[in-house]
């Protein structure tokens, strides 16, 4: 409980002598009144809002969504596609009916053409006017846009219905572009839609949805309404609009407290008065008005709860509940008293108030600060409170999505300064962040503080003992402290990662302490010489957490592990304590080192054309986590740092601390955490690439046994098929040789014989016949040597064939030993990195 402070705002004698004359004339209810007049002026301002735009735009819906009230409530804004709106028309604010958003006609409709808009819209009653468009603004809009700025009035162009375009993109696309890239692409039409004109200016634009306000730009839009408002016209804004983000809540708080001190300014006036109890029967009145201001304006009432609820698909009871457990006991009159008698100081106070009241004139200067204290005193308690309970509110139903634990580098000194850096590093995620989905919380871990590895014989053996240069050598000495070998490690490396597990493990408990509903992810962003004991410590599964992304920022881990002898990294030892692991660095620190590199021999014992790719560059680049990508490049400083001396030799140095002002790495941070239903982790991705490079040799070498066994089985076939060919030629020749057989022999006879010889006559005869035959005798020996020919090649081809499956059983014999080789070497590598066996038995 907040004590009162000691010095409280003065009240006039004229207004104590007003309070007085009302308490004489109409008693306390006269005062009740009053009270009650002065805490609702603000209702009495008047607050026009003009919002205009083509029939589609999302008019209807906009006004719904400021006045806190969904489509089909009372009193709702007819919402429709096509133009309903032939005469502006005004629609009041639930909470407060000076308070008019007026849906005007579109410029160029039948009844309202240029020429006479502004009069018959009577443009002169609005204090801003808001152009709204879901697609392009129209040149109908842009002339408005020039009209307005002539006449000195402020407007705000909105373009709605974004979460409509981010799930057309998610529909549409195979490569759906970034929440941030859309925004971008969208206000990049815009700029060139108002080409030309003198209207462009990116903090007039607002990218909204109407059905997401506490996403995008609609808290934006409101506060930069608020801001641009008069003064007296903030507070109507703030006091009646509902929106549920911490600025808001802030702001709300801020005002009320205002209200509050007028609260207890009055009662410190009624506490003058020498009436005994009327000071107390008047505070209770002001405590029970105040806490059920609060109250309802922080939107802590049932019906504003429950709407909360349905439209972000939360548990109503379970929101109610947070409430009613913190707020409950002030909002009735049994509450309260039992309030007050829990509050020694305030009964302490009221008592020597009530003991002070006949002390004439001095009793009056006594009594006046002392109710004002016990009133305050109350009132600051209740509404610190409600707006605790609201911001709590906020947090359960909007709460944080992440939590990054930042670990600093080397030395004491980084230590010290780990406050400011996270300060750095929220303020720049703060100004990237764009995507309200995204609610991180980013918080320091002090490591080194408490471990003290230092050694007294190696201070006695520094040659400058000057505070700042011993102060840097410590510094840098833990770098070799931690050189030592791995597989050895000394106390001092003991040390450091005990007291790393030790300070991660109690920032966690201490978070989910106050945070135990929380369901988001966890993530470590650790610099330099702390990404090499995180990685350490993250193989001991010390951690109470799991750990989602492990970002190495300026880090010598890949240089440790080439120390340590290690080609293969063991990133996959530790995949169950983290699954995505960045090693982002500038090209040009000089400290860091790439990883990937490691991987090369790795990936070439079953891919020789492998080559390790060069760092993904992050700027301007849209992420891709689907593939096993370690190390990652941010854009060169030169820009920043050419213009120092001796530039080449310094810069790598300074570049080393310059990651906590980087916004490509926190925009890089931010498109991580955006992408939180990703297919497979990097390590994952990691596996199922080595994976696919051992499932391809290994079906290569299964393909080539197959086709082996199929080309032998093929060529034995053609053997038989071709050894029957061999006997049909052999056959055939046989048969053709010996019907030739004989021919030769009777014309030898004949031409031994006497022409005279009678005998002779009939052999001649007989020769004749045979002449006859001559031609189909040439052919039959044509034949005969073409089947020759025939089985002298096919003789030849089931040799070759005999020959190619002897050497094919060979080659098949030698894929068998090299397949059961490589099963071999792959279980054994899997057992080393932990994986699953890939290959089939």
């Amino acid at each position: 409980m907040e004590a009162p402070q000691d010095y409280y705002p003065e009240i006039s004698q004229a207004d104590a002598d007003k309070f007085k004359n009302i308490f004489n004339e109409r008693g306390l209810e006269g005062l009740q009144q009053l009270y009650r007049m002065k805490m609702n002026e603000w209702k009495d301002i008047p607050l026009n809002i003009g919002i205009t735009g083509e029939s589609g735009s999302g008019k209807s819906a906009f006004i719904n969504a400021m006045r806190n009230l969904s489509d089909d409530d009372q009193g709702a804004a007819k919402v429709d596609v096509k133009e309903t709106t032939t005469e502006p028309k005004k629609y009041l604010h639930p909470k407060n009916e000076k308070l008019v958003f007026w849906d005007l006609p579109g410029v160029g409709t039948l009844t309202f053409q240029k020429d006479k808009y502004l009069d018959k819209i009577d443009f002169k009653d609005y204090d801003f006017f808001l152009i709204l468009t879901c697609t392009r603004f129209t040149e109908n809009d842009i002339w408005l846009a020039e009209e307005i700025h002539k006449k000195k009035k402020r407007f705000f162009f909105v373009r709605t219905k974004f979460h409509s375009d981010i799930e057309n993109e998610k529909n549409g696309r195979r490569n759906p572009r970034s929440e941030k890239v859309l925004r971008e692409s969208i206000k990049a039409n815009i700029k060139e839609n108002l080409k030309g004109k003198d209207l462009y200016d990116e903090k007039n634009i607002f990218i909204i949805d109407n059905y997401k306000r506490e996403m995008y730009d609609f808290g934006n839009l409101i506060n930069r309404i608020i801001e641009d408002s008069p003064a007296i016209k903030q507070e109507v804004l703030i006091m009646s609009l509902t929106l549920w983000n911490a600025d808001m809540i802030k702001k709300k708080a801020a005002t009320m407290r205002k209200y509050m001190v007028l609260g207890c300014l009055m009662s410190g006036a009624v506490g003058a008065i020498p009436l005994p109890g009327i000071s107390i029967a008047f505070d209770t009145i002001i405590i029970a008005g105040q806490a059920n201001i609060y109250y309802n304006h922080f939107g802590l009432d049932d019906e504003s709860l429950i709407r909360l609820a349905q439209t972000t698909s939360r548990d109503p009871d379970a929101i109610l509940g947070v409430v009613r457990n913190r707020v409950s006991t002030f909002l009735t009159s049994q509450g309260l008293a039992t309030f007050i008698r829990g509050a020694p100081r305030i009964l302490a106070a009221l008592a020597a108030e009530e003991g002070s009241r006949f002390i004439p004139i001095i009793g009056s200067i006594i009594a006046f600060p002392a109710s004002f204290a016990s009133t305050y005193y109350l009132l600051n308690i209740i509404l610190n409170e409600m707006e605790k309970t609201a911001l709590e509110v906020v947090k359960r139903v909007f709460g944080y999505t992440d939590v990054i634990f930042v670990i600093h580098g080397i030395g004491q000194a980084m230590n010290e300064d780990i406050e400011a850096t996270v300060k750095k590093v929220r303020g720049t995620i703060e100004k990237e962040l764009t995507d309200t989905t995204i609610r991180p919380l980013i918080l320091p871990i002090q490591w080194r503080t408490t471990a003290d590895v230092s050694d007294e014989k190696i201070k006695e053996l520094s040659n400058n003992q000057s505070p700042r240069i011993q102060q840097r050598r410590d510094h840098f000495n833990d770098i070799f402290y931690y050189l030592e070998p791995a597989d050895a490690p000394s106390s001092r490396q003991i040390k450091l990662k005990e007291n790393l597990i030790y300070h991660l493990n109690q920032a966690y408990s201490e978070f989910m302490t106050e945070n135990s509903d929380f369901k988001g992810k966890f993530s470590l962003l650790a610099h330099s010489l702390g990404s090499v004991i995180t990685y350490d410590v993250l193989k001991t599964r010390n951690l109470k957490f799991p750990v989602e992304n492990f970002f190495a920022i300026g880090s010598p881990l890949g240089f440790w592990l080439a120390l340590r002898g290690k080609n293969t990294p063991e990133i996959l030892e530790t995949t169950d304590n983290y699954k995505y692991f960045f090693n982002v660095n500038f090209s040009d620190d000089i400290v860091a080192h790439k990883i990937e590199p490691l991987f090369k021999e790795t990936f070439q014992r079953w891919d020789e054309s492998f080559e390790c790719a060069v760092p993904t560059q992050i700027v301007n680049q849209q992420l891709s986590l689907d593939s096993w990508n370690i190390d990652f490049e941010l854009p060169s400083t030169e820009g920043l740092l050419h213009k120092i001396p001796y530039y080449p030799e310094i810069v790598g140095v300074l570049n080393h601390s310059l990651y906590w002002e980087s916004k490509d790495l926190m925009n890089f941070i931010i498109q991580v955490l955006h992408k939180g239903s990703r297919n497979a982790t990097v390590n994952d991705a990691l596996r199922n690439d080595f994976n696919l490079l051992i499932r391809k040799k290994n079906e290569r070498l299964l393909s080539e046994i197959e086709d082996t066994r199929k080309k032998i089985k093929f060529n034995s076939e053609t053997v038989k098929v071709k050894s029957e060919e061999v006997k049909m030629a052999e056959n055939e020749a046989k048969k053709l040789i010996c019907a030739n057989f004989g021919n030769d022999s009777v014309i030898d006879l004949v031409a031994s014989q006497d022409p005279l010889n009678v005998e002779y006559l009939r052999l001649q005869e007989a020769l004749a016949a045979l002449k006859l035959r001559n031609e189909e005798r040439r052919r039959i020996e044509a034949d005969a040597a073409k089947a020759l020919n025939w089985l002298q090649r096919v003789t030849v081809e089931v040799n070759a064939f005999e020959n190619q499956v002897a050497q094919d059983k060979k080659l098949l014999e030698k894929l068998i030993q090299e397949q059961d080789a490589f099963k071999n070497e792959v279980q054994t590598f899997c057992a080393d990195w932990h994986m699953p066996h890939t290959l089939e038995p």
